[in-house]
């Protein structure tokens, strides 16, 4: 492996810090399982030109990939609801979101339309928000 792809593969890797993926129930740490960190950067990574950042590659990707496990009626409705939360004022922007994570979700169902594992926030390695209480950052809380 040269020099070029062990950087890339460092920075993939810190981008998956924070992440777990929960499957059959069981909720584990995305670096404890090779095969599915693996296919998260699979999937990620033609995010990664475009939006120029592992980091955000991997956000998009988990979100992209979560709302595939939903029924379809019920996609639109989050998306939009994400997209407009966090790009509310920068409609460019919300529109090339919404394009990435368009794409991303025909990745996912093109490439594994089988696999039923769920991406997750750690909580416990994210710290709240200022004047959040830490409780409201678990899942669901």
């Amino acid at each position: 492996m040269g020099s070029a792809e062990k950087k890339r593969r460092r920075e993939a890797n810190r981008a998956l810090a924070g992440y777990s993926f929960v499957f059959n129930g069981q909720r584990r740490p995305l670096k404890a399982s090779r095969a599915a960190s693996d296919m998260l950067l699979e999937y990620a990574s033609p995010l990664v030109e475009p939006v120029r950042s592992w980091m955000l590659a991997v956000a998009i990707a988990v979100f992209s990939w979560n709302v595939t496990l939903m029924e379809p009626p019920n996609r639109p409705k989050l998306i939009d609801e994400l997209v407009s939360s966090l790009f509310g004022g920068k409609p460019g922007l919300q529109t090339r979101v919404r394009t990435y994570v368009a794409h991303m979700i025909e990745r996912k169902l093109r490439l594994y339309p089988d696999e039923p594992i769920y991406f997750a926030v750690d909580a416990l390695s994210a710290p709240p928000a200022e004047g959040e209480a830490p409780s409201s950052v678990v899942e669901g809380s």
